[in-house]
Formats: structure tokens, sequence, C-alpha cells
């Protein structure tokens, strides 16, 4: 987080790329789907929309999965910021 709050927007993408990898080899869900939602929002921030959306909807799906209501409402706001950004608004509402 402190990298992209600096603006380091690559180098906070490939961190959270090892997160990815370290939790998917420790099978730690929680991890994983908070990895997903941050690189998301690197993703938003950068302009790139698709892989954004798509970030956050797997991260929704874990969280969906392992019932963490928090995690659920924090990727729902992303996917609405990210589907107002992109002027869907029926769907980011």
């Amino acid at each position: 987080m402190v990298q992209r709050w600096t603006g380091d927007y690559k180098g906070a993408a490939e961190t959270l790329k090892k997160v990815l990898e370290i939790t998917h080899v420790l099978d730690n869900k929680l991890g994983r789907a908070n990895a997903l939602k941050e690189l998301g929002v690197i993703r938003r921030t950068t302009g790139n929309y698709p892989d954004a959306t798509e970030m956050q909807e797997e991260a929704l799906s874990i969280y969906h999965e392992i019932e963490d209501r928090l995690g659920q409402a924090n990727a729902l706001r992303e996917l609405g910021i990210i589907r107002r950004l992109t002027g869907n608004y029926p769907r980011a509402t």
C-alpha cells in the first residue's frame, strides 16, 4: 500500500504479484482475495479498467466463498467505482 500511496504503481503491482504467489502456495484465500483487491485498485488507478474489474470480481468471489462480509463490501465498492468511471452508472449503483 505504501508503494501505491507514493505513486510507485509498478513496484506495488510487482509486490502484490509476489503476494499472490505466496498465498497460492499457502492456500490462503483471505490473503489472495486481499491481494487481488489491492491489485485491482492499482489497475483502476492506472486506467486498466478491464483488468481491475476482473480482479475485483475474483476477489469478491473469494470473499463470498469464505463469508467475509467486509471484504465483499470493499470489493463491491471498488466495482462501483470502476463502473462509475467507465460510465456504467446502472451497474455502479
